[in-house]
């Protein structure tokens, strides 16, 4: 990855932790949304399974503060995920936020802006080590490697955090309607074969959520 140039902008526990429970409280509400969607193509279990880990992770979250830095919030919150959605969901989602808390590290404090372009980036790659996506499949890799990539652009050219963030959701959510005119080809989805086309893919609309909830925390609190 490019040197990236930045302002002096990083996310704390407490910052992650209002991401957390925000993209927690989006998912409980979209989850008839996202089963809809996933009714055209597959089990119409996406909104249930992923509801169930977010309700999982807002009752972690209601424990206490026990997480000293970023990244061992968000290792716990991988590991939630893992062994509380089923399906493909949980393991690529677990993955994501495994990824993210490896190149946070454990002990540092704060996640500074180029520590994250590299988690995004590395959550990118590990959706293509879990499930051999490639953009243009209709998976949440449609939603995710679009992010990461225009989140390290923004901070190659100086962008603050929010700013960064800001684009990045923009090119999710971008990616994720994207979706719609692709033909399904990984997971369940591929089975119907051109019947995949017309419906955006659940995966990637719940990705571009997260990629949002995360813009928009991090927007208020730097505010």
């Amino acid at each position: 990855m490019p040197r990236i140039t930045i302002k002096t902008e990083a996310l704390t526990v407490n910052e992650i932790e209002h991401f957390l429970r925000t993209f927690c409280d989006r998912v409980v509400a979209g989850e008839q949304e996202l089963s809809d969607l996933d009714s055209a193509t597959g089990d119409a279990d996406h909104g249930a399974n992923l509801s169930r880990g977010m309700r999982a992770v807002t009752a972690m979250l209601d424990e206490g503060s026990k997480y000293r830095t970023p990244g061992t919030l968000l290792k716990e919150v991988g590991m939630k995920i893992v062994g509380t959605v089923g399906g493909s969901s949980g393991a690529l989602y677990g993955t994501v936020f495994l990824r993210l808390a490896a190149v946070a590290g454990e002990a540092e404090a704060e996640v500074q802006a180029q520590t994250l372009a590299k988690g995004l980036t590395a959550a990118a790659q590990g959706i293509v080590d879990r499930g051999r996506a490639r953009l243009g499949d209709k998976t949440m890799y449609d939603a995710i490697k679009p992010a990461s990539d225009a989140f390290a652009e923004q901070c190659q050219a100086g962008g603050g955090l929010s700013q960064a963030l800001q684009a990045a959701a923009l090119a999710a959510e971008a990616g994720a309607r994207a979706t719609r005119n692709m033909r399904a080809r990984r997971g369940k989805s591929s089975y119907v074969g051109d019947n995949s086309i017309g419906t955006v893919d659940p995966g990637a609309e719940s990705m571009a959520w997260l990629i949002r909830c995360l813009a928009d925390a991090t927007k208020l609190a730097k505010s």
